[in-house]
Protein backbone atom coordinates (compact mmCIF):
# COMPACT_ATOMS: atom_id res chain seq x y z
CA UNK A 1 0.00 0.00 0.00
CA UNK A 2 1.20 3.49 -0.83
CA UNK A 3 -0.13 6.90 0.05
CA UNK A 4 -1.17 8.80 3.16
CA UNK A 5 -3.64 7.63 5.81
CA UNK A 6 -6.31 9.93 4.40
CA UNK A 7 -5.95 8.73 0.83
CA UNK A 8 -4.61 5.17 0.78
CA UNK A 9 -3.82 3.53 -2.54
CA UNK A 10 -4.16 -0.20 -3.07
CA UNK A 11 -2.57 -2.15 -5.89
CA UNK A 12 -3.70 -5.68 -6.61
CA UNK A 13 -2.69 -8.19 -9.28
CA UNK A 14 -4.96 -11.07 -10.26
CA UNK A 15 -3.81 -14.13 -12.21
CA UNK A 16 -6.12 -16.66 -13.86
CA UNK A 17 -5.30 -20.24 -14.77
CA UNK A 18 -7.17 -21.14 -17.98
CA UNK A 19 -7.37 -24.79 -19.11
CA UNK A 20 -5.94 -25.43 -22.56
CA UNK A 21 -9.25 -26.75 -23.92
CA UNK A 22 -10.94 -23.42 -23.08
CA UNK A 23 -8.44 -21.32 -25.01
CA UNK A 24 -9.78 -19.81 -28.26
CA UNK A 25 -8.95 -21.63 -31.46
CA UNK A 26 -6.13 -20.35 -33.63
CA UNK A 27 -7.49 -18.36 -36.60
CA UNK A 28 -7.54 -20.19 -39.91
CA UNK A 29 -4.77 -19.58 -42.42
CA UNK A 30 -5.78 -17.38 -45.32
CA UNK A 31 -7.50 -14.06 -45.71
CA UNK A 32 -10.91 -12.45 -45.74
CA UNK A 33 -12.00 -9.25 -47.46
CA UNK A 34 -14.09 -6.61 -45.71
CA UNK A 35 -16.25 -3.99 -47.39
CA UNK A 36 -17.11 -0.98 -45.22
CA UNK A 37 -20.55 0.39 -46.06
CA UNK A 38 -22.93 2.86 -44.51
CA UNK A 39 -24.52 1.33 -41.39
CA UNK A 40 -22.69 -1.99 -41.83
CA UNK A 41 -19.63 -3.83 -43.05
CA UNK A 42 -19.61 -7.14 -44.91
CA UNK A 43 -16.91 -9.78 -45.25
CA UNK A 44 -16.22 -11.85 -48.35
CA UNK A 45 -18.06 -14.84 -46.85
CA UNK A 46 -21.30 -12.87 -46.79
CA UNK A 47 -21.35 -12.18 -43.04
CA UNK A 48 -22.87 -8.77 -42.27
CA UNK A 49 -21.73 -6.79 -39.23
CA UNK A 50 -24.42 -4.27 -38.41
CA UNK A 51 -23.40 -0.94 -36.95
CA UNK A 52 -25.66 0.60 -34.28
CA UNK A 53 -28.52 2.82 -35.38
CA UNK A 54 -28.19 6.11 -33.49
CA UNK A 55 -30.96 8.04 -35.25
CA UNK A 56 -32.85 8.60 -31.98
CA UNK A 57 -29.72 9.87 -30.25
CA UNK A 58 -28.94 12.14 -33.22
CA UNK A 59 -32.48 13.56 -33.10
CA UNK A 60 -32.04 14.32 -29.38
CA UNK A 61 -28.72 16.00 -30.09
CA UNK A 62 -30.32 18.27 -32.69
CA UNK A 63 -33.18 19.12 -30.35
CA UNK A 64 -30.87 20.01 -27.45
CA UNK A 65 -28.57 21.96 -29.77
CA UNK A 66 -31.49 24.11 -30.98
CA UNK A 67 -32.60 24.55 -27.39
CA UNK A 68 -29.15 25.70 -26.29
CA UNK A 69 -28.95 28.19 -29.18
CA UNK A 70 -32.06 29.90 -27.81
CA UNK A 71 -30.79 30.09 -24.25
CA UNK A 72 -28.83 32.95 -22.76
CA UNK A 73 -25.07 32.51 -22.64
CA UNK A 74 -23.75 31.99 -19.12
CA UNK A 75 -27.13 30.96 -17.72
CA UNK A 76 -27.62 27.89 -15.54
CA UNK A 77 -30.20 26.45 -17.94
CA UNK A 78 -27.76 26.70 -20.85
CA UNK A 79 -25.14 24.94 -18.74
CA UNK A 80 -27.56 22.08 -17.99
CA UNK A 81 -28.44 21.72 -21.69
CA UNK A 82 -24.74 21.68 -22.59
CA UNK A 83 -24.20 18.97 -19.97
CA UNK A 84 -26.95 16.84 -21.56
CA UNK A 85 -25.41 17.36 -25.02
CA UNK A 86 -22.02 16.19 -23.78
CA UNK A 87 -23.59 13.13 -22.17
CA UNK A 88 -25.40 12.18 -25.41
CA UNK A 89 -22.22 12.62 -27.49
CA UNK A 90 -20.28 10.36 -25.12
CA UNK A 91 -23.08 7.79 -25.25
CA UNK A 92 -23.06 7.74 -29.06
CA UNK A 93 -19.26 7.48 -29.17
CA UNK A 94 -19.27 4.56 -26.71
CA UNK A 95 -21.94 2.75 -28.74
CA UNK A 96 -19.94 2.96 -31.98
CA UNK A 97 -16.70 2.12 -30.18
CA UNK A 98 -18.19 -1.06 -28.72
CA UNK A 99 -19.64 -2.12 -32.09
CA UNK A 100 -16.34 -1.65 -33.94
CA UNK A 101 -14.47 -3.55 -31.20
CA UNK A 102 -16.86 -6.51 -31.46
CA UNK A 103 -16.75 -6.60 -35.27
CA UNK A 104 -12.95 -6.40 -35.40
CA UNK A 105 -12.64 -9.11 -32.74
CA UNK A 106 -14.91 -11.51 -34.65
CA UNK A 107 -12.94 -10.97 -37.84
CA UNK A 108 -9.61 -11.45 -36.06
CA UNK A 109 -10.83 -14.76 -34.62
CA UNK A 110 -11.79 -16.06 -38.08
CA UNK A 111 -8.66 -15.73 -40.20
CA UNK A 112 -5.10 -14.50 -39.92
CA UNK A 113 -5.27 -11.88 -42.69
CA UNK A 114 -7.92 -9.19 -43.10
CA UNK A 115 -8.02 -7.22 -46.37
CA UNK A 116 -9.52 -3.72 -46.46
CA UNK A 117 -10.03 -1.09 -49.13
CA UNK A 118 -7.46 1.68 -48.86
CA UNK A 119 -10.04 4.44 -48.44
CA UNK A 120 -9.04 8.07 -48.04
CA UNK A 121 -11.71 8.98 -45.47
CA UNK A 122 -10.49 12.57 -45.18
CA UNK A 123 -11.08 13.26 -48.89
CA UNK A 124 -14.32 11.25 -48.92
CA UNK A 125 -15.81 13.41 -46.15
CA UNK A 126 -14.70 16.72 -47.62
CA UNK A 127 -17.38 19.40 -47.67
CA UNK A 128 -19.38 19.80 -50.88
CA UNK A 129 -20.28 23.46 -50.33
CA UNK A 130 -17.75 24.69 -52.85
CA UNK A 131 -16.93 28.38 -53.21
CA UNK A 132 -18.92 31.55 -53.79
CA UNK A 133 -18.12 31.42 -57.51
CA UNK A 134 -18.77 27.68 -57.86
CA UNK A 135 -21.30 26.42 -55.37
CA UNK A 136 -21.54 22.70 -54.70
CA UNK A 137 -24.39 20.39 -55.67
CA UNK A 138 -26.43 18.13 -53.39
CA UNK A 139 -24.78 19.80 -50.40
CA UNK A 140 -27.39 18.64 -47.88
CA UNK A 141 -27.22 15.00 -48.97
CA UNK A 142 -23.41 15.03 -49.02
CA UNK A 143 -23.19 16.59 -45.56
CA UNK A 144 -25.55 13.91 -44.23
CA UNK A 145 -23.40 11.15 -45.78
CA UNK A 146 -20.27 12.73 -44.33
CA UNK A 147 -21.81 12.73 -40.85
CA UNK A 148 -22.73 9.04 -41.12
CA UNK A 149 -19.25 8.03 -42.33
CA UNK A 150 -17.49 9.98 -39.59
CA UNK A 151 -19.87 8.71 -36.91
CA UNK A 152 -19.45 5.05 -37.93
CA UNK A 153 -15.68 5.22 -37.43
CA UNK A 154 -14.27 3.64 -40.60
CA UNK A 155 -10.78 4.54 -39.40
CA UNK A 156 -11.51 2.89 -36.06
CA UNK A 157 -12.36 -0.37 -37.82
CA UNK A 158 -9.01 -0.39 -39.61
CA UNK A 159 -7.00 0.70 -36.58
CA UNK A 160 -8.54 -1.90 -34.26
CA UNK A 161 -7.94 -4.69 -36.75
CA UNK A 162 -4.28 -3.67 -37.00
CA UNK A 163 -3.39 -4.95 -33.51
CA UNK A 164 -5.95 -7.79 -33.37
CA UNK A 165 -5.07 -9.59 -36.60
CA UNK A 166 -1.79 -11.21 -37.60
CA UNK A 167 -1.78 -9.21 -40.84
CA UNK A 168 -3.80 -6.32 -42.22
CA UNK A 169 -3.60 -5.78 -45.96
CA UNK A 170 -4.98 -2.85 -47.92
CA UNK A 171 -5.94 -2.89 -51.59
CA UNK A 172 -6.64 0.06 -53.93
CA UNK A 173 -10.26 1.12 -53.60
CA UNK A 174 -11.19 1.79 -57.29
CA UNK A 175 -13.45 -0.86 -58.86
CA UNK A 176 -13.35 -3.18 -55.83
CA UNK A 177 -17.16 -3.26 -55.70
CA UNK A 178 -17.26 -4.33 -59.38
CA UNK A 179 -14.57 -7.04 -59.20
CA UNK A 180 -15.37 -10.73 -58.73
CA UNK A 181 -13.20 -13.28 -56.91
CA UNK A 182 -11.43 -14.20 -60.19
CA UNK A 183 -10.47 -10.61 -60.96
CA UNK A 184 -13.12 -9.84 -63.62
CA UNK A 185 -14.15 -6.16 -63.52
CA UNK A 186 -17.45 -5.04 -65.00
CA UNK A 187 -20.05 -2.44 -63.90
CA UNK A 188 -22.75 -5.00 -64.70
CA UNK A 189 -21.42 -7.26 -61.93
CA UNK A 190 -23.17 -5.09 -59.36
CA UNK A 191 -26.68 -4.38 -60.53
CA UNK A 192 -27.75 -2.92 -57.18
CA UNK A 193 -26.02 -1.93 -53.95
CA UNK A 194 -27.06 -5.18 -52.23
CA UNK A 195 -26.76 -7.60 -55.18
CA UNK A 196 -23.54 -8.82 -56.81
CA UNK A 197 -23.48 -11.32 -59.68
CA UNK A 198 -20.48 -11.78 -61.94
CA UNK A 199 -21.44 -11.65 -65.62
Amino acid sequence: MEGSDAYPKWYAHVCYAVPVELLPDTPEAGGIGVDRNVRQCTDSNGKVYEMPNTDRTDAKLKRYQRKMDRQQKGSHRRWRTDHKLSKLRRQRARTHNAATHKASRRLADKVQTVVLENLDVKNMTRSAKGTVEETGTNVKAKSGLNRVILALGWRQMGRKRTYKTSELAKVPAPYTSQTCSRGHVDPCNRTTQARFRCV
